[in-house]
């Protein structure tokens, strides 16, 4: 709380406390930045990120972009794949500004682990999984990228003095998604302990701990996820916090412009969903699956 905090205060104007969700989701959008990400820029951006990595949107057609601002699209950005490799669409409907590359950054890097698949992975392993925290970690991994000095300032023409302010809040807000995620995971972990459904008093409890803003007791159930979701979009933050130390260890800070960091992710999605994201993680990068430590920043 001692980073979020001053956040909090300075972007809304009042003090922490007390504050309801409301005012989270107001400052979980880092507008001022909004000038930068044109719409216009959107398909270029993705093209230049991904083509050094071997996926050069320009000539595979078994990958489709459609960031057209269509009105019977879902605002809800989503990574379909119709054949697991062979046929992916990403879909986003724009609405200006740095979401729209934080979202296409995530569902981009759900397409390039589905559209590396083995063809000749059995089906279970292509279509099915136990969790989806693999395919979360390169989401994770790819939209955490508006972390990187090398790819705001290269690729995305952010200045350098800039960067540094965006990156401090875009990691803020990380901590702040995280945090409400471990709120919700153990919200969830008492409600399917206890079994009973009337009960909001867990939900708004953890998310409030953990957060520090007021959770009302109203809309609990519209905020669960299935099947332990939260847990494994933590496991997927923690899993694309490790590979991306690597990836910067082995090819540097600008790795995404390295071929050979192209192939390591491939030889990662050549597996499929065969394998869990501990699994995969700890084999490949030699470190178990670890959160961003915040206490350095």
């Amino acid at each position: 709380m001692q980073r979020i905090a001053p956040w909090v205060e300075e972007k809304i104007g009042r003090p922490f406390k007390n504050l309801s969700r409301y005012h989270a989701l107001h400052l979980l959008c880092i507008s001022r930045f909004d000038r930068i990400f044109a719409t216009s820029r959107l398909n270029d951006l993705v093209l230049q990120t991904f083509k050094p990595l071997g996926l050069d949107l320009s000539l595979r057609g078994d990958v489709i972009v459609d960031t057209s601002d269509n009105p019977a699209k879902n605002p809800d950005g989503i990574c379909i794949g119709v054949e697991i490799p062979g046929e992916v669409y990403v879909l986003v409907k724009p609405v200006g500004g740095l979401i729209d590359v934080e979202t296409l950054l995530h569902e981009m890097g759900h397409a390039f682990f589905l559209s590396h698949f083995d063809p000749d992975l059995p089906t279970e392993h292509r279509r099915l999984y136990r969790s989806p925290a693999l395919d979360e970690t390169f989401g994770f991994l790819f939209m955490d990228l508006i972390d990187n000095q090398s790819w705001l300032t290269g690729q995305a023409g952010v200045p350098a003095a800039e960067a540094d302010t965006l990156i401090h809040l875009f990691r803020t807000k990380r901590l702040c998604l995280i945090r409400r995620y471990i709120g919700k995971f153990l919200a969830e972990k008492e409600f399917y302990e206890n079994g009973d459904i009337k009960n909001s008093v867990p939900y708004c409890h953890h998310l409030n701990k953990a957060t520090g803003f007021i959770y009302e007791p109203e809309g609990y159930l519209i905020d669960m996820e299935p099947d332990f979701y939260a847990l494994d979009y933590l496991n997927a933050w923690a899993g694309a916090n490790v590979l991306r130390g690597f990836l910067e260890k082995r090819y540097g800070d600008s790795w995404f412009q390295a071929p050979e960091a192209g192939e390591f992710l491939k030889e990662i999605a050549a597996s499929g969903r065969r394998h869990s994201v501990e699994t995969v993680i700890t084999s490949l990068c030699g470190e178990p699956l670890r959160l961003p430590d915040y206490l350095g920043d």
